[in-house]
């Protein structure tokens, strides 16, 4: 009897301490669970805190000085001046430098005809944006109809305007058709802007076999007779001068044998 008493007092012994450890288990849940709550509402402050120190930067900067653009520099610009560049970009010199994003300036600049390509770059710091042009490549400039014509590299013809000075630098084209002038950007489009800048006038020639044929009046005082396919031996325009007679002004190009010889103008 006492030994059964005895178990009977071990099992309530055996109980009441797996019912402790419950509470106990329970209670570190809890603990953990209360930290976790604390931990994430920390979190959710130090959030919101961010949020509302960013939008007071950011509304501080908008309103200063610091924001301003300070600096513009446009590079490679020939047909265009800098104050042209920017005025179609809509840049001033009170403008804020985050109202106008990089690609929106470049977007604006390439609907230009005489613009290929822009790059725009940005120095938040000193308040700086710089923009790179890619110029369209003037092969030259016609009149037709009244009025004055650029022709482009890529064949396209762009009326001039009164403040496109520069453009009348290039060669002056003169007596060619429509497809001639297409034929002719094609070729001149291969030269580079040194060769082409010795050309002074481009205009219609024949020869008893060749009604189709162009004569270059060069500002060296040269003449160039060429086809339209012999305009490529262009590119090597001063070597071709050294071998030739001085005395001669007329340069005749022979694409079919790739050969140039002189004669007198006639």
């Amino acid at each position: 009897m006492a030994r059964k008493r005895h178990l009977e007092d071990l099992d309530d012994t055996i109980d009441l301490d797996g019912v402790l450890r419950k509470d106990e288990q329970e209670i570190r849940r809890d603990n953990v669970l209360k930290n976790r709550r604390k931990r994430k509402l920390r979190r959710k402050r130090l959030k919101r805190f961010s949020i509302v120190i960013l939008i007071v930067v950011i509304i501080g900067y908008m309103v200063s000085d610091f924001s301003n653009i300070r600096v513009m520099k446009v590079n490679n610009n020939v047909i265009y001046t800098q104050q042209e560049i920017l005025k179609k970009a809509n840049l001033s010199y009170d403008s804020k430098m985050i109202m106008h994003p990089g690609m929106w300036i470049e977007h604006k600049l390439k609907e230009d005809e005489f613009i290929d390509d822009v790059s725009v770059s940005k120095n938040y710091l000193t308040g700086a944006i710089y923009i790179d042009v890619t110029e369209a490549k003037v092969i030259g400039h016609y009149e037709e109809d009244g009025k004055s014509y650029v022709l482009l590299a890529n064949g396209k013809s762009v009326e001039m305007k009164d403040n496109q000075l520069a453009l009348i630098s290039s060669p002056y084209i003169k007596d060619l058709n429509k497809t001639q002038r297409a034929d002719l950007a094609n070729m001149l489009a291969q030269i580079d802007a040194e060769n082409l800048a010795l050309i002074s006038e481009i205009r219609y020639y024949k020869t008893s076999y060749d009604d189709n044929m162009l004569e270059l009046v060069m500002s060296d005082g040269h003449i160039v007779r060429s086809s339209y396919d012999g305009l490529a031996l262009l590119k090597n325009y001063r070597k071709i001068l050294e071998g030739l007679n001085d005395k001669l002004r007329c340069i005749n190009i022979q694409e079919s044998s790739n050969s140039v010889f002189t004669s007198n103008c006639d």
